[in-house]
């Protein structure tokens, strides 16, 4: 039998990042005393807090109290800062979100922002203090200037192992096989109904654009039949269906997918 696993628990299981237990608040998130008790405390957007447990009925453990899940996103957090290096590269948000702006300067009009885990190509660099980077669009073209120091380059792809990836729909859970053994059960979310069929996997772009507002939507995989599976760092409601992409995982899911699967790989969608 395979391990249900939330998604906090992917720290345990997807390599090769050292990670931490934290928390990104994805918006303004009111702690309780205890589960579905009284309001102590909030906590501001994108700040970060340890995550002490995970309760079987969506809730967050911290020092102060208890926020419901859906409102942090667990963070992988790299043990080293990250290094200044020369474009071209992709790139991964560590710190909880990146500010990209019309020009190298923080009062500068805000072009987008991008949350911890999101992906995107660096094609230029003005060093200074602060440094910036110049990132990407979809399309390769500029999108806007962003300080580097929340930004670190991606790891090289693995090499591809034999997994065979199973959708449930209607439990809104991936199921990730090897050798014909189920190794990890995950939540993820449904944006769309999906054709139930066997389809090869294909990697896509490492980072890119599924909307106006969202930029930098990290490892992308193709799917048969027009599909695409990714990773959201917009919210953390794995096991609903949410509006966007056809398959959304949490980005740590996402990279080892991407990095490890390849495109020898299958998904059987039920």
């Amino acid at each position: 039998m395979g391990v249900q696993v939330d998604p906090m628990q992917l720290f345990h299981i997807v390599p090769p990042i050292p990670v931490t237990h934290m928390g990104r608040a994805l918006a303004a998130t009111p702690v309780l005393r205890s589960p579905n008790t009284a309001v102590i405390a909030h906590l501001w957007p994108d700040s970060v807090v340890p995550i002490q447990a995970s309760t079987t009925d969506g809730w967050y453990k911290l020092a102060e109290g208890y926020v419901l899940k859906s409102a942090l996103q667990p963070m992988a957090l790299a043990e080293t800062p990250p290094q200044v290096e020369q474009p071209t590269f992709w790139a991964e948000v560590t710190a909880p979100a990146a500010a990209v702006r019309q020009f190298c300067a923080v009062d500068a009009p805000l072009v987008t922002r991008i949350g911890h885990g999101g992906v995107a190509q660096v094609i230029d660099l003005l060093p200074g203090e602060p440094s910036w980077y110049g990132v990407a669009d979809e399309n390769g073209a500029l999108l806007g200037w962003t300080q580097t120091v929340h930004w670190r380059r991606v790891e090289d792809i693995h090499d591809a192992a034999p997994y065979h990836l199973e959708i449930d729909q209607q439990r809104q859970i991936l199921t990730i096989y090897q050798n014909q053994i189920a190794g990890l059960r995950a939540p993820i979310s449904i944006g769309k109904p999906l054709t139930p069929g066997i389809y090869p996997l294909q990697r896509g772009s490492m980072g890119s654009g599924i909307s106006e507002n969202f930029h930098g939507v990290p490892w992308q995989i193709h799917i048969g039949g027009g599909y695409n599976l990714n990773g959201v760092y917009w919210h953390n409601q794995f096991g609903s269906a949410m509006p966007g992409s056809a398959v959304q995982v949490t980005p740590i899911l996402a990279r080892w997918l991407y990095q490890s699967i390849g495109d020898n790989g299958f998904v059987t969608i039920v």
